[in-house]
């Protein structure tokens, strides 16, 4: 042990004096740290966008049943999935239901190039994209160049309320 407490992290002489140092981890799957998330913070929000809230149990829902649409598609574990989507609800559902079904994530950006959306695609290996609608002509344009079997769109509005689409205060 070196006599300076700070020469393998460096970063902790600048902690307050009581933010510990290490933190003790449950040694779960990101799964299963949803379903205890739900268990026990059932009830409270998750999620808040554009005036809807989206309680742990309901968040928890959805990605089950994503997880399940996945695994009738054919996902098996260690199969890639594509995300292209913004900063929207439907991220963090279709991130957990991917982990759910077995599958890993690459996350596309909605900014990408035709050429860079197939390569990462190819590069992934993904035969699956859950999409914003905004980007499906794109998709379209490129899934011929690569292994897309399935395209799942979703909609700004799916999870947001449409008395209010914009979400402006009153």
């Amino acid at each position: 042990m070196s006599e300076n407490p700070y020469a393998e992290k460096p970063w902790l002489k600048y902690y307050d004096e009581d933010v510990a140092h290490e933190l003790d981890y449950p040694e779960i799957n990101i799964s299963e740290f949803l379903d205890n998330t739900a268990k026990e913070f059932g009830g409270r929000t998750a999620i808040w966008f554009i005036k809807h809230k989206i309680n742990y149990k309901k968040f928890k829902d959805i990605a089950e049943r994503l997880a399940t649409a996945l695994v009738n598609l054919g996902v098996k574990k260690g199969d890639v999935v594509a995300l292209m989507l913004p900063n929207m609800p439907q991220f963090p559902f279709s991130f957990y239901g991917v982990q759910k079904a077995g599958g890993i994530v690459t996350a596309c950006s909605v900014l990408h190039t035709e050429h860079e959306l197939a390569y990462q695609l190819n590069d992934s290996g993904a035969e699956i994209i859950i999409a914003w609608d905004t980007q499906l002509e794109k998709i379209n344009n490129i899934k011929d160049r690569t292994r897309l079997r399935h395209i799942i769109v979703t909609n700004i509005f799916d999870y947001a309320p449409l008395a209010n689409p914009l979400g402006k205060r009153e």
